[in-house]
């Protein structure tokens, strides 16, 4: 399941809060909607990511009761140990 991120979710610092709570951040962009930036639990989401075939599959979001069909894109898989890493050097 989905959750809509609002304004008080926005931003680096609380992408970056999200994340330390075990929590990846996402935004949903189409030709015909507008972006809807959205959080999912990391867990779950790196079980689909261990797939075989996950960028190229359509998966389905439920954000706020509806269901989105998505195609993922430009998925970044980093750490926060590497992101820290980077960071002090």
């Amino acid at each position: 399941m989905a959750h809509k991120r609002g304004p008080e979710l926005q931003g680096s610092a609380a992408v970056n809060w999200l994340r330390n709570q075990g929590r990846t951040p996402g935004c949903l962009i189409g030709d015909k909607l507008p972006q809807v930036p959205f959080w999912v639990e990391a867990e779950q989401l790196e079980a689909r990511m261990r797939k075989p075939g996950f960028e190229a599959r359509l998966i389905e979001l439920v954000l706020e009761g509806q269901i989105i069909r998505a195609l993922p894109a430009e998925v970044r898989r980093r750490s926060h140990r590497h992101a820290r890493k980077r960071r002090e050097s």
